[in-house]
């Protein structure tokens, strides 16, 4: 079996009985602590005007908007509720591998994209708990694996986000293994990212991580 096998299948296959009582408070507890982020980040400096924007756009009414309460395609809410969720960089902003903590802002991508994917699928709380413990888990294990590092230039937000944002909405969109191995490709040539937005001092610096739920 392949690597990319053994990962979808993990994805798909484990069940919400499978998680230990800590991993599920403190997946719930990150879901709290992101969505305090947004409601703080709600009128922050370009969140306002990229709501209208997305409000403009339209489409059908599935997810939505955090705080304003609009609804939009599911996608379009990941990355507007992203972006506020970042506006102040409050939201967690490590992850922990084998005992070691890496630098990051998964959960600033993983948490709107699964509250976006469980609203628009009406997915039990329980469905959504399991999906974002895997796609945050997935994803900081790519992290660790990638010796991250400021000096790359390369925003992380933008690239190893992806992986964790499609496994939580495959896994809630029911995909098959085929499928979701198919999400993954297209994810792959979606990446991008750089951190010459932090030393701009450029609001751009959201949008890594709020692509990355879109």
């Amino acid at each position: 079996m392949s690597i990319i096998q053994e990962l979808t299948k993990n994805i798909l296959k484990v069940r919400y009985e499978s998680l230990d009582d800590d991993t599920i408070e403190n997946a719930k507890l990150r879901v709290i602590d992101v969505i305090g982020c947004a409601i703080s980040g709600a009128n922050a400096a370009g969140c306002k005007q990229t709501v209208d924007l997305v409000k403009e756009w339209g489409g059908k009414e599935e997810s939505s908007i955090l705080i304003y309460g609009t609804k939009i395609p599911a996608h379009n809410a990941a990355m507007v509720n992203s972006i506020m969720c970042r506006s102040y960089d409050f939201e967690p902003v490590e992850a922990c591998v084998a005992g070691k903590n890496i630098p990051s802002h998964i959960s600033g991508s993983t948490i709107p994209t699964a509250i976006s994917m469980a609203e628009w699928k009406g997915a039990s709380g329980k469905e959504l708990i399991t999906a974002l413990v895997l796609g945050d888990d997935l994803a900081s294990r790519i992290l660790a694996a990638s010796r991250f590092s400021f000096d790359s230039g390369w925003d992380s937000n933008g690239t190893i986000n992806m992986f964790g944002t499609t496994a939580i909405a495959g896994r809630l969109l029911g995909l098959s293994q085929s499928q979701l191995i198919n999400a993954f490709g297209i994810a792959l040539n979606q990446m991008a990212g750089t951190f010459q937005n932090l030393w701009d001092w450029s609001l751009s610096f959201k949008l890594p991580m709020a692509f990355s739920s879109r």
